[in-house]
């Protein structure tokens, strides 16, 4: 099995074309790896993969454009390959970190041989697309917020998010079932700002009140949007 047939064996979903999706698909992971650059050697976390490449936490800032090898923390004696070669596609500040988006310069047959093909394989993570919880999948965030209603604007956080609605916790005033307000949030890290009209459907009273709202239509942003941030905020169980 090859680089290419791993990751989509991961997707878990017959019946669809997977070459024309490949570019947009991408594995959610945690993965601990060390990080080769003009400057010396850092420890970095990748968070996301695809067929074209990574998303990587690092401790300390890559330069964009540069060349960068990366090396597992825990060795495979099945790996012919024990770097990956990578460039640096784009660098911003993180929270605890820099976050860099690089693309793969080894070639795929390399990838199949590398210490990252065994650790795909021997952690048995599983591809996210969009499509596989369109309906019904709930990730846990931790985003400010603000509801507005028609006569006040309320301080919130956003404490998980659905493709159709999210749980916000929020002081002031407390809202009504039924009632329609104006959730907005962002923008966080690469996230883009939503602006969704909402309804409450739910209120839960443990300290802070929780409401849940369901969204009605978008003000600012969209569907593909709130993708994104369903996409950052997934943790593979």
């Amino acid at each position: 099995m090859g680089f290419v047939e791993l990751l989509k064996s991961l997707v878990g979903k017959k019946g669809w074309d997977y070459e024309e999706r490949r570019g947009k698909l991408r594995v959610s992971c945690r993965i601990q790896a060390s990080l080769l650059h003009k400057q010396g050697m850092m420890g970095c976390d990748i968070q996301n993969i695809s067929v074209k490449g990574m998303k990587l936490m690092c401790y300390s800032k890559v330069k964009k454009g540069s060349q960068i090898q990366l090396k597992g923390v825990k060795q495979y004696n099945q790996a012919e390959i024990h770097e990956v070669n990578c460039r640096v596609e784009w660098v911003e500040k993180g929270q605890g970190g820099w976050l860099a988006g690089v693309q793969f310069t080894d070639s795929l047959q390399e990838m199949s041989r590398s210490w990252l093909y065994w650790e795909l394989k021997t952690q048995n993570v599983r591809m996210i697309g969009a499509d596989q919880r369109r309906e019904t999948y709930r990730v846990r965030t931790n985003v400010p917020a603000t509801i507005r209603t028609d006569s006040e604007s309320l301080k919130a956080k956003v404490v998980n998010l659905s493709p159709g609605g999210a749980m916000v916790q929020a002081l002031g005033s407390g809202l009504l079932k039924g009632q329609v307000v104006t959730l907005n949030f962002g923008p966080v890290e690469k996230l883009p700002r939503i602006s969704a009209k909402t309804i409450v459907a739910s209120a839960h009273v443990e300290g802070a009140t929780v409401y849940g709202l369901r969204i009605l239509d978008y003000s600012h942003g969209g569907p593909e949007d709130l993708k994104q941030y369903l996409d950052f905020f997934f943790t593979p169980p």
